[in-house]
């Protein structure tokens, strides 16, 4: 329903006087509901009267409505008024309203306040005063319309005719065999002349409907009120309202060659998305990225290429509002690349829109097929109980994959190939014990191993081999002490990071493990961080840290500044409780979705680049995985709470 509102200076009011053009019946029956609601600029809302009610199949079988031309009916420039209004005496403002219970007018701040409680009555003067007024704002909007198109169409007519006497003036002076080129150019603009002309006149005509329904309600003899004035405008706008808000450009251009290379030059106009289409893959598939392509083109069907268009892309499931993961990459020749993920099989459809209008066929229906595939993963240790729950995992120098056991209490190391190499640590609280160990890190340049000791509230250093080294920290708030910290890692020059979860901060610390600098999450609260859990450095001044309570990724530069990516969700891109990360030489990192069971890689730009992992009972299943890392040959290692280590192929690729 559209909404009048009503202006805070009501014009004075006079007798209504009669018009050849309007005849307004001055029976209007006084509305008994109450008035409610009412302050400055507020809608006045009534029950709809079925008399009213102009339905669109009505308007199909009758499209004129016994108007028989387009003629405008010019309101008078004052409209049917009453006698004078009331001054209020309380709040000094007019008083178009009456109190049923008072017996007296009343102004719109009363109603809200002294008569919050009492039935009010509206003049009828008043009433056909914004009846007026709502619809000459209706006639002169579609005025204005039709007449910036009639402006457009002479704009271009104007530049027809200047492209055409230039076209002239050069042909006049060409050898005769150019003339055949003269003539192609002349038809090409013909061609487009006429295209555009067939819009505007379309939408002109659409322009004239509109002003006749108006005319046909203005001149009718019905008693009015609010409600079907509404639903006249309501379903006006609707049949026509969809047609009225593009309006097809002027834009040509004519550029002129040198006269020396017997070329008359060429035409350009602009993109047309009645003429750009979309080349579908022959087959799509879930939790992979598949392609679709659009090409870009003009009114002569010719791809456009040099420019950046306005292209806007929706991809949803048949029945189901939630879109799914897309991203659009711009070729630079007049074609862009439509990436699109779907999770779940079925009926697809591909919307696509260039300058905010689709294009011809959208949406585009797309079948998605279920694509099952066999994993090639490698297992690391045995599912038994005392070495259960592994949680932290890198790797070191050569490629041998270390983790941490929470209930091993314990470090264990792994070829690539799954054979165990050492363990060291058990459980205590002395150097080189540990109690329930989650972060681990390899400092390359060192050649050592940093542990998180979660529960014993420090961090322990040890060589290649497990020989223990060093420990720093213990149970507290002061710098360089630690509230469960989860995990640890290290940069090219040797410096710590932890996540101190519990005291929710991130610490810096050199080689020795003497305290540098910290950046604490407590201080934030308000940009909606919380919770450090993984931890990563992308250089040696910045690094990556999963927000395990806010659901998101931290990109933290210098200890000061930060930005962030993600939220709490299911799809790509979106994340359930992170936990660990890591970064690959190439500025890929992965996030350990642990709720979602699932581990996603994103590029250096933060953009997604696929996911692993399952809930069924396959080779990609996983089960509350904790923590991954990046192989030198590019898989995987990823640790989950059901016992055991996995190392899989790469199931990811760089699409952008």
């Amino acid at each position: 329903m559209v909404k009048i509102v009503v202006q805070n200076q009501l014009k004075r009011e006079r007798h209504c006087s009669e018009s050849d053009s309007l005849t307004i019946s001055e029976k209007s029956e006084n509305n008994e509901n109450s008035l409610m609601d009412v302050q400055n600029d507020s809608p006045i809302d009534e029950e709809l009267e079925d008399e009213y009610l102009i339905q669109d199949d009505e308007l199909a079988e009758n499209p004129l409505i016994d108007v028989h031309d387009p003629e405008i009916i010019v309101m008078d420039e004052d409209p049917v008024t009453c006698a004078d209004v009331p001054q209020c005496s309380i709040h000094r403002k007019e008083c178009p309203f009456m109190c049923k219970k008072c017996k007296v007018h009343v102004c719109r701040v009363c109603i809200v306040h002294e008569h919050a409680k009492c039935p009010i009555n509206i003049m009828d003067c008043f009433i056909r005063n914004v009846w007026h007024s709502a619809l000459k704002e209706d006639q002169a909007d579609i005025e204005g319309f039709k007449s910036k198109i009639n402006f457009t169409q002479k704009s271009f007519q104007s530049k027809i005719y200047n492209i055409k006497m230039a076209i002239t003036t050069i042909a006049s002076r060409a050898m005769e065999h150019i003339e055949e080129k003269r003539s192609e150019i002349l038809s090409r603009i013909e061609y487009i002349e006429k295209i555009k002309r067939n819009s505007w006149n379309y939408q002109s005509e659409l322009c004239d409907y509109a002003l006749r329904m108006l005319c046909h309600s203005l001149t009718s003899s019905e008693p009015l009120n609010f409600d079907s004035m509404s639903s006249i405008r309501e379903n006006l706008f609707k049949i026509i309202g969809k047609n009225l808000t593009y309006i097809e450009d002027d834009n040509i251009y004519y550029l002129p060659r040198n006269f020396t290379d017997y070329n008359l030059g060429e035409i350009k106009t602009s993109v047309t998305p009645k003429r750009s289409t979309v080349d579908l893959p022959d087959k799509s598939y879930t939790n992979t990225f598949n392609c679709s392509l659009l090409r870009v083109r003009n009114h002569f069907d010719e791809d456009v290429t040099g420019c950046n268009y306005s292209v806007r892309v929706e991809i949803c499931e048949e029945n189901v509002k939630k879109t799914v993961y897309h991203r659009t990459e711009n070729l630079k020749n007049g074609t862009y690349k439509i990436w699109y993920y779907p999770t779940n099989e079925g009926m697809h459809f591909l919307h696509v829109y260039l300058n905010d209008c689709p294009i011809n066929r959208s949406p585009f229906r797309i079948i998605v097929n279920n694509l099952k595939t066999d994993v090639k993963q490698t297992l690391l240790g045995q599912v038994e109980e005392s070495f259960g729950k592994p949680w932290g995992i890198c790797t070191d120098n050569e490629g041998r994959v270390m983790i941490t056991y929470r209930a091993g209490h314990c470090v264990r190391i792994y070829k690539e190939s799954g054979s165990l190499v050492r363990r060291f640590g058990c459980e205590g609280s002395q150097p080189g014990q540990m109690k329930r160990p989650t972060g681990i890190a390899a400092d390359r340049q060192l050649r050592r191993i940093i542990v998180a000791d979660k529960d014993n509230h420090r961090i322990q250093v040890f060589n290649y081999t497990g020989v223990y080294l060093l420990h720093f920290g213990k149970e507290g708030e002061e710098n360089g002490n630690f509230s469960y910290p989860w995990d640890v890692a290290v940069n090219d020059s040797s410096q710590i990071a932890v996540s101190d979860s519990s005291n929710r901060r991130i610490q810096l610390f050199d080689s020795d493990g003497e305290f540098i600098n910290k950046f604490d999450f407590k201080e934030y609260e308000k940009q909606n961080i919380e919770m450090p859990r993984g931890l990563v450095f992308e250089t040696d001044a910045s690094m990556l840290i999963t927000d395990f309570n806010k659901h998101k990724v931290i990109s933290l530069k210098d200890m000061r500044t930060f930005v962030t990516l993600g939220s709490k969700g299911s799809t790509p891109a979106k994340f359930f409780r992170p936990q660990g990360i890591d970064i690959d030489g190439d500025g890929r990192f992965l996030v350990v979705d642990s709720k979602n069971n699932r581990v996603q890689v994103f590029n250096k730009n933060g953009e997604f680049l696929g996911a692993y992992g399952s809930t069924e009972d396959d080779p990609s299943q996983l089960v509350s995985p904790q923590c991954a890392c990046f192989l030198p040959d590019g898989r995987i290692a990823i640790t989950q709470l059901n016992g055991f280590a996995k190392i899989v192929e790469a199931f990811y690729s760089d699409v952008v």
